[in-house]
Formats: structure tokens, C-alpha cells, sequence
């Protein structure tokens, strides 16, 4: 027994200085890619100016590829960089009410749901403490998200409503049977995945689609879930290609 104890032990301690490296990678690799690329973004913004009224068509299709790979890297520094305040950022605790949270959200992607004509359905989201920047983020990806994967020939309906746990459901996902836990889902009828997608989908850099077909880091859903683990809840994905996914946020009411 002791011998087994010693192993995981060791192990546990070889994954916790893994952990730690990989989020001192992202840290620094966020900090470091971004002096460089904004010193290419004012250089490309010079020479767009200086040739602003150049005829040549071959010219201009290259200037338009060199704007698009500088947003795109600009996209994912910007990710890196929000990963790594999740990662690194002493997460300040307050009340939360999470259906005004998402309403400032919702408002904030009014342009883009109007120009998707989607319809979004808020209920009875409940009030519970954690960190305001940082569930504004979460909801800001997921919303997003669905947003991104709509589907061409259907209106877009997202759904998010939550329950409280009961005591079957907090044995269910081995979580305390005293504290309050909730269950919040986010719900949309786009494009879906298939189930065995479901782990995948958060990890870093994981695409379902080429960038040509849907823009996008891939971090947006790893920063979703680095959010939920800070704040000791738990998330999942479940989704049917091309019907639709919901996303499954399990949050405690409170942080102590």
C-alpha cells in the first residue's frame, strides 16, 4: 500500500510541475508575441497607407492576405493572453448575477446576433459568487461560439436556462452532497458535433473545422474550461452533428 501511495505521489508531483510549465509557457509566449506583432501591425498599417491607391490587383490581394494573417495572429496572442490571466490572475471573489452577466454579454454581441438573426433565450440564470471579468469571458466565448457555428439554412436559437442540483446528480458528478451546485446550459440547434468530439473540443488548438470555413484561435473553449476548474466547478459538451450542442456548466453557489 505504501508502495502504491509513494507512486502517486511521485506522479501527482511530476503533473503539477508539467502544469506549471505549460502555463508559464503560455504566460511568457503571450507576453513575448506581443511587442513583435505590434511593432508588424504599425509597419503594415504604413505601407497600407503609402499604397492606399495602388491599381495593381495582384498588389492588393497580397496586401489583403498580410492584413488577414496579422488579425489572425493578433486573434491568438489576444487568446493566449486571456488564457493566460485565467492561469495566472489572482481570482478576486463577489456576487454574481449571472443573468445580468449575460445580458451585458448579449449586448455586447448584439451586432452579430442581429446580422445572424438569431434569437437568444435567457431563464432563470441564478445569482452565485466568483469572478465578474472572468465569467463575462466564459459566457462571451460560449455565446460566441454558437454564434460561429450556426448553420447557413437555419435560424439560430440559443437557449440558456439553470437548475439547481439535487442529491442523485451531486453523487452522480462526485461532487460535497452539502454545498449548493447548479447546473447551467447553453444550448444551440447549429452544427453540432459528434459526441466522441465532445473531450476534444477543449483543448487548446483543436479545430473541427479548417479557419478557411470558420474563424477562430481554437482557445476559446480551453479558456472556458480553465475558467470553470478556477472557480471548482465542471464542464462538458454534448452535441449531434449538424442538429446542435449544449454546453454544461456545474457551478457551486458559492466559492468557500
Amino acid at each position: 500500500m505504501e508502495n502504491w501511495k509513494e507512486k502517486y505521489d511521485a506522479l501527482n508531483g511530476k503533473f503539477n510541475l508539467f502544469k506549471q510549465d505549460y502555463e508559464e509557457f503560455i504566460h511568457f509566449a503571450a507576453h513575448d508575441l506581443d511587442s513583435p506583432l505590434r511593432k508588424l501591425s504599425t509597419f503594415v498599417d504604413r505601407i497600407n497607407t503609402k499604397y492606399k491607391d495602388v491599381q495593381d490587383e495582384n498588389t492588393k490581394v497580397y496586401f489583403t492576405r498580410i492584413n488577414n494573417c496579422v488579425e489572425q495572429m493578433r486573434s491568438v496572442v489576444d487568446s493566449l493572453y486571456h488564457l493566460s490571466i485565467v492561469n495566472f490572475e489572482k481570482t478576486v471573489i463577489q456576487s454574481c448575477d449571472l443573468k445580468k452577466l449575460v445580458e451585458k454579454v448579449l449586448n455586447n454581441l448584439q451586432e452579430e446576433i442581429i446580422k445572424k438573426d438569431a434569437v437568444v433565450e435567457i431563464i432563470d440564470l441564478p445569482v452565485i459568487s466568483g469572478n465578474e471579468s472572468q465569467y463575462m469571458m466564459l459566457f462571451k466565448n460560449i455565446f460566441e461560439n454558437a454564434l460561429r457555428f450556426s448553420r447557413k439554412d437555419t435560424s439560430l436559437i440559443v437557449k440558456a436556462n439553470a437548475k439547481m442540483l439535487n442529491k442523485e446528480e451531486k453523487t452522480h458528478f462526485h461532487l460535497p452532497g452539502q454545498k449548493v451546485y447548479y447546473k447551467i446550459s447553453v444550448s444551440d440547434n447549429g452544427l453540432g458535433f459528434k459526441q466522441e468530439q465532445a473531450a476534444d473540443i477543449f483543448k487548446p488548438f483543436v479545430r473541427l473545422h479548417g479557419k478557411s470555413e470558420m474563424p477562430g484561435t481554437g482557445l476559446g473553449l480551453s479558456i472556458c474550461k480553465k475558467i470553470i476548474e478556477k472557480h471548482k466547478g465542471l464542464m462538458y459538451a454534448e452535441g449531434v452533428e449538424n442538429s446542435g450542442a449544449c454546453f454544461v456548466l456545474i457551478l457551486p453557489q458559492n466559492q468557500e
